[in-house]
């Protein structure tokens, strides 16, 4: 296989004398298993070799390999790099290149790599047990959860041994102190849950009191202090039109922004949508459990429908997997990612003309919402179409009901003169 990319003698010869000559075998077939074309894997593997030259120089084994040793080339060496050519120094290639090398070794390190972690890790291990089996919380939400665990965790102990009895009211409330000056309040706000989900943990497992939950500061929020953003029908329109349907691709993102914008679904449940989640009989979708770990039924609206329709028939590549909507790029024949869903809407917004006034994709929620809610739907159908747990997220939309507040509203006083 490696003949095929390289024919020329002095370039297979180097390839073979680098240490990581088996696993730039192994890469070759990856890639071309993943769909990458070939000018791709030329350009990637002497990414590879130059890696593979630093950890010779450096004495370092192939078999202890991992994110950090990647972490410490791409930080350290690669910007102070003198190495000769054919060496790369363009970061991102090279970390994209890298991380590839990370999943061929990831199952040969494995065992090498469990007898590296770290006190933190291990916590957080068990923490991220802890909320998924007994608090029955969904990947997402535990995500990011961990995220603020374990900054906290670090910022405090750092490499050392975890001490609980160390952490104290007044160290807690300094540190929720000072990234106040450093988060939004929803960043602050997630912060601030997170380290009060993990000290019930720590309380359930005996390790602390209940003065360390009492010791986090609450932030000043009000209930529907704020009026969700929403989209008109002119930009909606905007927005639809910028997709070109006469691509495979194309299809695929217009069928994944009505999703959104007709069925109000998140961009998580819209990756995670599969083939057998459509009733074409009966024109339903099943929406899977997600953030709320409840599933919903919800209707098919027609122009959806044919735009799946279109897409399954004439876009969709050939694959084995059953979501819905696949990669059109290499790695292929994978399903489409939460950032991949977020990056066709923004490139849509940029097309349109409206990156200045629209972010993210929970403003088609909103939208919707609003929209139905204006048309008579009660906050309870509004509600289980979004999949809210709690009625009372969705009374926010009662403040943008215009006809129902125009009904309510006083008239004003008029001053004569």
């Amino acid at each position: 296989m490696l003949e095929y990319y390289y024919r020329q003698p002095h370039v297979q010869a180097r390839i073979k004398a680098n240490v990581l000559y088996k696993q730039i075998r192994k890469l070759i077939y990856y890639f071309r298993d993943c769909g990458y074309q070939t000018g791709t894997i030329k350009m990637y593997i002497p990414k590879v070799e130059h890696f593979g030259i630093w950890l010779e120089d450096n004495g370092i084994k192939v078999s202890s390999v991992n994110k950090d040793t990647v972490s410490s080339f791409l930080n350290e060496h690669l910007p102070n790099c003198h190495c000769t050519p054919p060496c790369s120094r363009n970061r991102k290639y090279v970390r994209a290149a890298l991380n590839c090398l990370l999943c061929i070794l990831g199952s040969q390190n494995q065992k090498s790599q469990k007898t590296d972690i770290t006190p933190v890790e291990k916590e957080i291990d068990k923490f991220k047990a802890y909320l998924s089996d007994v608090c029955g919380l969904s990947i997402s939400t535990i995500r990011f959860q961990i995220r603020y665990t374990k900054k906290f965790l670090l910022d405090i102990f750092g490499k050392q041994q975890i001490k609980h009895r160390d952490i104290n009211p007044h160290q807690i409330m300094k540190y929720v102190s000072q990234k106040a000056k450093q988060y939004k309040l929803n960043s602050l706000q997630n912060l601030i849950y997170s380290l009060r989900c993990y000290f019930r943990f720590l309380q359930l497992e005996g390790k602390c009191s209940h003065n360390l939950i009492d010791a986090v500061p609450t932030v000043p929020s009000w209930k529907l202090a704020t009026i969700p953003k929403t989209m008109t029908k002119e930009q909606l329109s905007r927005f639809l039109a910028s997709f070109n349907r006469k691509t495979p691709s194309g299809q695929r993102d217009y069928a994944m922004a009505l999703c959104l914008s007709e069925l109000g679904l998140r961009a998580s449940e819209v990756k995670d949508l599969l083939l057998d989640d459509i009733d074409w009989k009966n024109s339903t979708v099943t929406i899977r459990a997600s953030k709320t770990l409840r599933s919903r039924i919800l209707p098919l609206p027609v122009r959806l429908g044919r735009a799946l329709a279109c897409y399954l028939k004439n876009g969709r590549p050939k694959t084995d997997s059953r979501n819905i909507f696949i990669r059109h790029r290499a790695p292929k024949d994978k399903p489409v990612t939460f950032d991949i869903v977020s990056g066709v809407m923004c490139r849509a917004y940029k097309r349109a003309s409206l990156e200045d006034q629209i972010s993210g994709t929970h403003i088609f929620r909103h939208t919707l919402a609003t929209v139905i809610h204006q048309k008579g739907a009660t906050l309870k159908e509004v509600a289980d179409i979004l999949g809210h747990k709690c009625i009372d997220t969705t009374t926010i939309y009662t403040k943008v009901n215009l006809p129902m507040l125009a009904k309510v509203a006083l008239p004003w006083p008029e001053v004569r003169s």
